[in-house]
């Protein structure tokens, strides 16, 4: 009896390991979105990165916890800011059609901060906050943030082409900003009271 059995267990034992090997190896596959998702070039302060169709090279980071702009005549106004300023420097270029670039920061927990728009603060030829940019024109400016002062350790910029999100199966230009071994102690040493934006 137990001959006649040994291979029906044998079958049920391959099919049964058959099965099991498809379950892991759908699951070792990329998703539909991980599929689509945008390609990541990594980089850091002071060093061009390439992507196909963006190129950038980010100077520096200052923080503070507010900025004065030009207003009306040589008046002058203050933008406030609940958390802190986060302003990065940089030059961008487009290398294939015109586009506008973005920026958003990613912090160390996941969240995303979408840069201010170009009324905030308002500062013509430096806010790249929807500027559209022409091929082999690159544009020096700025990218600024409003984020808590606890967001800053760790945080990455994300650079990219468009106006609201990352495209699809298209790049995404990461810079690391230096502030990965910062404490909020340091963060908070390094945040100027007031920077003058109207010269």
């Amino acid at each position: 009896m137990s001959a006649r059995l040994g291979p029906a267990w044998r079958s049920a034992l391959w099919l049964a390991f058959g099965v099991v090997a498809v379950v892991l190896l759908r699951k070792a596959q990329p998703s539909y979105e991980d599929k689509l998702a945008p390609f990541v070039v990594r980089g850091a302060l002071g060093q061009r990165v390439e992507a196909r169709d963006l190129a950038v090279v980010v100077d520096g980071v200052r923080l503070a916890r507010r900025y004065r702009v030009a207003d009306i005549g040589d008046e002058s106004r203050v933008l406030r800011t609940p958390g802190v300023w986060l302003s990065v420097v940089l030059e961008a270029e487009v290398l294939r059609e015109p586009a506008p670039i973005s920026a958003r920061l990613h912090t160390r927990d996941g969240y995303d901060y979408q840069a201010a728009g170009d009324d905030r603060p308002r500062v013509r030829g430096v806010n790249l906050s929807g500027i559209e940019l022409a091929p082999g024109l690159p544009a020096r400016g700025a990218f600024f943030f409003e984020l808590p002062p606890a967001q800053v350790p760790g945080a990455r910029l994300q650079i990219y082409r468009g106006p609201l999100t990352p495209g699809q199966m298209d790049s995404l230009i990461e810079i690391d900003l230096g502030t990965g071994a910062q404490t909020a102690e340091q963060v908070q040493a390094r945040i100027a009271d007031e920077i003058d934006l109207r010269s």
